[in-house]
């Protein structure tokens, strides 16, 4: 029965998994509500196969068979998520959420692959919590290793309908390695550039910058000391603060000024 239903609702919901950007605006859907219910999709039926496949362990061929056809339709739909993520991420952007998006396929696609393996070779459920956990931990490093706020920053910025997402490129930790390029966009001829909007991203930023100077311009302190951090600190050791937040302020001044005139 289980298997039935969950094949007539991967087969109910191709249109949604193929559809184009024409026949989403068709069907009144955004492409963040796609990747959101296609995800969701995707971790249900893939939570369901795993335990099928990791507690059945018979030899019948109907269930071998039926088994094989669930364990396709997840990993297609694993790569209809990574696709839908993908042309989000074109049209938007990166952001935490949509690189962990790019992780949690590869993740699931991993522990299938070992869970595929160990099941055709009828090996033990103990070797294959083994591999899994090995597989997760891969990931885990190899997250670290990727460095998000970087790779936000410097290869695909956050976006918004009317432009880069300044406010969110702010927000980035040090590890990004953006602030002194964030302030020469913010700050244009030493004025605020108002042209994008970029008061409360120019008052996150400056809080940042002065964090890493507190920190660090005086006495390091070994014991919470980061790398990435003091790397930071010496691209913005050199900014005057005072400076720029005065520009900050006088523009909000003005244009408040400017307004209650109008």
């Amino acid at each position: 029965m289980l298997f039935g239903i969950l094949g007539v609702f991967f087969i109910a919901q191709l249109q949604l998994y193929t559809a184009t950007a024409e026949t989403l605006q068709h069907l009144n859907l955004t492409l963040a509500e796609v990747t959101r219910e296609v995800f969701g999709h995707m971790i249900v039926i893939a939570l369901i196969v795993y335990v099928l496949l990791y507690l059945d362990r018979g030899k019948k061929v109907f269930n071998n068979v039926l088994l094989s056809v669930l364990t396709v339709e997840t990993i297609l739909l694993n790569a209809v998520a990574l696709r839908s993520v993908y042309q989000y991420s074109q049209q938007w952007g990166f952001t935490f959420k949509r690189l962990f998006g790019y992780t949690g396929v590869l993740w699931i696609l991993g522990i299938f692959t070992i869970l595929i393996n160990e099941y055709h070779k009828r090996r033990g459920n103990a070797q294959v919590a083994i591999q899994t956990v090995l597989v997760s931990a891969f990931i885990l490093v190899g997250v670290n290793l990727a460095n998000f706020d970087y790779l936000i920053f410097h290869y695909a910025q956050a976006k918004l309908p009317f432009g880069v997402d300044y406010w969110y490129m702010a927000t980035l930790s040090s590890d990004s390695l953006s602030y002194h390029d964030q302030l020469d966009t913010l700050f244009i001829d030493d004025q605020l550039n108002v042209a994008i909007n970029a008061t409360g991203a120019a008052d996150v930023l400056l809080y940042q910058i002065e964090r890493l100077q507190r920190k660090y311009q005086n006495n390091i302190d070994v014991r919470s000391f980061n790398a990435s951090e003091y790397q930071m600190y010496l691209h913005v050791a050199d900014v005057d603060m005072d400076s720029y937040r005065a520009k900050a302020n006088a523009y909000r001044h003005d244009g408040t000024d400017a307004d209650m005139a109008h």
